[in-house]
């Protein structure tokens, strides 16, 4: 068994080796299955849980444990060239066609399968869809026309009401099976549509600037719909396939489109192989309804032909598979995608430990790395759970006493001394004293607290840049994350100032991302505190700092980038003259126009 670190997907592999590579899960190859398969196409339940492939010139195989582990299902007799696979949302209902065969119906899971025969001689089938709850079934035939099922697939009703036999390539179906589209491949690759469980179909009209569509995916309430071009664009439809706006354009010849429940989780393959020495190409994401597209790319040995990808109504989880692509062909590849504050173990997610009271958290866990935590420092304490920071104890006022100490878990109690009582109590004034007594010793008084510089003559300023991070959500933390910077470079908060937040798109080969920038300066004594704040700044440790207490303060996943810093000269600030004294600019004015000094200077004489 094989583990690798990938994108959380499924991943059925017909060809060579796994050509995801961006880190995430834990992947695991599954070699159980036997000799590699020419796998064909791959549904899934709603929830991900239930899988069902099938094998051209093979068997139809099933999972019921997220492809943990697989079942071949050899009672259908001799095998055949199964073309495609439907499933319900509960994964309980599955039905198949056969190229140059018939349709196959299970209403168990894929335990036991029944052949329809009642449609008459065999047919090209190409490609089937179910509604959620499995009773109404869509097929369409290449040379043939498309067929409906209001019952399961008991019986069949053929529509001849578009015309002349098409070359039918994909169908799709709404969750209450009522919103059918279809695809036909030809020279023209036109759509059709239906809003009434296929009992009427209508054209549609497809971008004079749109190639021939070959496939198409739709969302639960059918509005959402996501067609490819053979060979050329993405297109993507809010309103049922009304009008459309190009979502994808490196005309990379793509393949099975994929739609979440809700239309914002979107997956499409680019399916050339290349050449020999060429790296194949792969899947493309997206996480907001084809706005962006990430490619989930890799360096394993190429090139790859992916072919087909279906995934779960919520879109997190995903299966694919691929094609012969100049290799020999490969197996299942599985992964287990762990919720929040979980950590992968072999064959299970682990959640993260805690950090109890009296301890600190001090390093985040990941999808493979548990929390690590550490104990509080003498005079500081917690009292929750997976804190980043200890607080010190308090300090004991003049006038008061420790009446008890503190603990990793608890903080150190005070209370007024015998003597502070007994002269409260003779002299009791009628009025409350209109100052407090003057401070005198505590026991034990320390601070961690770095005072703020009193009259800076430098500062220092920096970019960090943030990914995973959005402006609105560092805008309602502001506040906070300035005392991140503060707690990082050991500077008193109120020295640390940020200037702005802003967002800007950041091009990654062909896709438009954004990060975020957030600049910022520190206040420095003098120049030799300006350049020890300047190496601090520049160093991984300060990165690294940033990078766990701001993803603490905000709850998100980012990444950092800390810029080269700049040292300059702190704004001056003017000092209001005495009486019978001259005013006084302090070092470091900006320097004015001479006509400007000039006037001032006439100003000044003229007070003395």
């Amino acid at each position: 068994m094989r583990i690798l670190l990938s994108v959380c997907l499924i991943l059925l592999q017909s060809v060579g080796h796994l050509f995801v590579a961006a880190v995430g899960e834990v992947w695991t190859e599954i070699t159980s299955i036997g000799p590699a398969k020419y796998w064909k196409r791959i549904t899934s339940s709603a929830d991900g849980t239930t899988l069902a492939a099938v094998v051209y010139d093979g068997n139809i195989w099933t999972s019921s444990n997220g492809g943990a582990n697989w079942t071949e299902d050899t009672s259908v007799g001799a095998t055949k060239k199964w073309r495609s696979i439907t499933s319900s949302a509960d994964g309980t209902k599955l039905a198949a066609v056969v190229y140059d065969g018939n349709i196959w119906i299970s209403s168990n899971s894929g335990s036991t399968w029944t052949e329809d025969t009642s449609i008459g001689a065999s047919k090209m089938w190409s490609d089937i869809t179910s509604s959620a709850d499995g009773t109404k079934l869509a097929a369409v035939s290449s040379g043939g026309n498309i067929w409906t099922s209001s019952n399961s697939g008991a019986t069949w009703t053929e529509d001849t009401s578009i015309g002349a036999i098409k070359f039918w390539s994909s169908v799709t179906s709404s969750d209450d099976g009522m919103k059918l589209a279809a695809v036909e491949y030809s020279s023209e690759g036109y759509m059709w549509t239906s809003i009434n469980g296929g009992l009427t179909w209508t054209e549609v009209n497809r971008p004079d600037f749109a190639d021939k569509w070959i496939f198409v995916a739709s969302s639960a309430d059918g509005m959402k719909l996501l067609a490819v071009e053979n060979g050329g664009q993405v297109w993507h439809s809010s309103n049922a396939g009304a009008n459309w706006t190009v979502s994808l354009s490196d005309f990379l010849y793509y393949s099975s489109p994929a739609m979440s429940a809700d239309g914002t989780k979107l997956a499409v393959i680019s399916s050339a192989c290349g050449s020999p020495s060429s790296p194949g190409l792969g899947l493309w994401l997206s996480s907001d309804s084809g706005v962006t597209w990430a490619e989930v790319t890799s360096t394993d040995i190429g090139p790859e032909k992916f072919d087909w990808v279906t995934m779960s109504a919520d879109g997190t989880k995903l299966a694919t598979y691929r094609k012969l692509c100049y290799e020999a062909n490969g197996n299942i590849w599985t992964s287990i995608n762990c919720p929040d504050s979980h950590r992968h173990v072999p064959g299970f997610c682990a959640p993260w430990r805690n950090c109890s009271t009296g301890t600190k958290l001090t390093q985040n866990g990941s999808s493979t790395t548990d929390r690590q935590c550490g104990a509080c420092e003498t005079g500081t304490f917690t009292s929750r759970s997976n804190q980043h920071n200890c607080k010190p104890w308090v300090n004991c006022l003049a006038g008061q006493k420790v009446t008890q100490n503190g603990s990793s878990t608890t903080d150190r109690q005070c209370g007024a001394t015998a003597a502070a009582t007994t002269a409260a109590a003779t002299t009791a004034p009628t009025t409350a004293p209109t100052t407090a007594p003057a401070p005198g010793p505590s026991p034990t008084v320390t601070t961690t607290t770095k005072a703020p510089v009193a009259a800076p003559k430098k500062v220092v300023k920096q970019n960090l840049e943030f990914t995973g991070l959005t402006k609105a959500v560092a805008d309602g933390k502001k506040k906070e994350i300035e005392g991140d910077i503060a707690k990082s470079l050991g500077v008193a908060a109120s020295d640390v100032t940020i200037i702005s937040i802003k967002e800007v798109d950041a091009r990654r080969r062909r896709l438009l991302a954004k990060k975020l920038i957030i600049e910022y300066e520190v206040k420095a004594k003098d120049g030799a505190a300006a350049d020890a704040l300047k190496s601090k700044m520049k160093s991984s440790t300060f990165a690294n700092s940033i990078k766990t207490k701001v993803s603490a303060t905000t709850g998100k996943t980012i990444s950092v980038v800390a810029k080269e810093p700049k040292v300059a000269d702190a704004p001056a600030t003017a000092t209001t003259a005495a009486p019978g004294k001259k005013a006084v600019v302090s070092a470091g004015a900006v320097t004015l126009p001479g006509f400007v000094t000039f006037a001032i200077a006439l100003l000044l004489s003229s007070s003395m």
